[in-house]
Order: C-alpha cells, then structure tokens, then sequence
C-alpha cells in the first residue's frame, strides 16, 4: 500500500506540483490538487481522493471545499466518524450552508446516533431557505426523518 506521502509526491509531481510542507500552495497549485482530488472521487479511487484532500486542508485549513471532498471521501468509506468531524468543520465554515448538516445527519443514522441523526436534519432544515433548489433537499430531510420516526 502506499503511504500518504507518497502518492501525493506522485501525484504532484504528474501535475508539476512542487510540494513542500514548508510553502503552502499557490492558489492554482490547491486548485489543480483540488481537482485531481474531486476527479478521483468521481472515479471512486476514494483512497487516493481521501489522501489528496487530506494534504489540501492541512495545506489549507479554512477552504471549506476541501473540508467537504475529505468528509464525503470518508462517508464514502465508511468511516463515519471521521466523515463527522469533516462535516463539522464545513458546517463551521459555511455556517448557513444545510448540507453539512443533512450529511452528518446520514453518518449519525448510519452508525445508529438516531437521536444525534434528529438534531442534525433539524438543524439543516433550520438553514434551509425554501428556494427552488432546496426543495430537493427539503424532500430528502423529510426522508431521512421519516427513517428516523420507523427506527424510534
């Protein structure tokens, strides 16, 4: 298996990306990490897309976009708990965004917080602005809650 570090090295170096742990990243080096990471994601290498977003929120710690690729790279993997703490910290830096909270409401039914899982669609339905792209979500926090009333 290949180390973190490593795959990054290779990865950047492909991109012509110099990285140094010492220098953060020029905007355009973190957007072409950014989308090689999302890329990957896409692609379903969410190992290789986990590690990638993993190096861009330590590069850059208050880009909310990494924050949300690492916590649906780790919901994707089933790690759930490490999926939460990554939608806490999209939520705390996209404060009225719903979405993290509707995601963490999944990881928290998923490893059976229901109660956790409440507070979460509660909090995202709170946020939600009633426009016409949030009636997609508004429909899937009612089902979720839903999920949550059969399993209570």
């Amino acid at each position: 298996m290949t180390k973190t570090p490593d795959l990054i090295q290779e990865i950047a170096k492909q991109l012509n990306i110099s990285v140094d742990s010492a220098k953060p990243l020029s905007e355009s080096e973190h957007e072409t990490l950014y989308a090689t990471a999302y890329s990957l994601y896409e692609q379903g290498d969410f190992t290789a897309a986990g590690n990638l977003f993993t190096y861009l929120v330590l590069n850059a710690p208050f880009c909310d976009r990494s924050w949300r690729g690492l916590a649906a790279t780790r919901q994707m993997q089933q790690d759930y708990q490490g999926s939460l703490h990554a939608w806490a910290l999209t939520a705390i830096l996209q404060e009225k965004d719903p979405l993290p909270h509707f995601h963490a409401a999944e990881c928290y039914l998923s490893i059976g917080n229901n109660e956790e899982a409440l507070n979460a669609l509660n909090a995202a339905e709170t946020l939600l602005t009633f426009s016409a792209n949030n009636c997609e979500l508004k429909d899937k926090i009612e089902l979720l809650k839903r999920t949550y009333a059969a399993r209570t």
